[in-house]
């Protein structure tokens, strides 16, 4: 979303602030549509926007012109924590008899919205719409990881082992054990 008008964008949307109002221009992430075709037919999704409504109902309303991918939009009013540097999502009021803690996926841009609820989240990088950004299939690798979710028995679990396994990865590319030897650390 932008305030200067890009080269290219899906569309614009008057966002009105202290008595102006000033045209945004927003650019949909490449495969949005097709990543939200794919899992609105294998889970119910909720949208959960940092924004206020009347900002971003109109961009929701436009993306679900044809379709209705969204069972639940949710808004900066359900936000638990704010301050300048970061934000909290409060997602409980999401878990129901249907809808259990154990089988609920969070894609966001943000780890630190997710953080009361870690083993429920997939990062995602956030998308910024400049040039290298017209090859982004990130929404494809989350569809594969989410088609792989829907048929395990704990999302928490799951997560929680992939999550572990990335970081003993990392470890293991960042600190060989000969490095460590070689400093002294032994």
């Amino acid at each position: 979303m932008s305030l200067h008008k890009p080269n290219n964008y899906d569309l614009i949307i008057e966002a009105k602030k202290t008595g102006l109002s000033l045209p945004v221009y927003v650019k949909f992430r490449p495969l949005m549509y097709e990543f939200l075709e794919y899992v609105s037919e294998m889970f119910e999704v909720i949208v959960y926007c940092k924004g206020n409504k009347a900002y971003c109902s109109p961009i929701l309303d436009a993306i679900e012109e044809h379709k209705k991918y969204f069972a639940h939009k949710l808004y900066h009013n359900h936000i638990l924590f704010e301050n300048q540097k970061f934000s909290v999502k409060y997602y409980d009021f999401c878990f129901s008899d249907d809808r259990s803690n154990d089988n609920t996926v969070i894609v966001d841009k943000d780890v630190g919205i997710f953080s009361l609820n870690m083993f429920n989240g997939v990062p995602i990088p956030p998308y910024l719409n400049n040039k290298a950004d017209i090859y982004d299939v990130e929404l494809a690798y989350v569809a594969q990881y989410l088609e792989h979710l829907k048929d395990v028995p704990s999302v928490n679990a799951e997560i929680s082992t992939t999550l572990r396994e990335t970081l003993l990865k990392q470890a293991e590319f960042n600190y060989s054990e000969d490095d460590y030897i070689e400093e002294g650390n032994y």
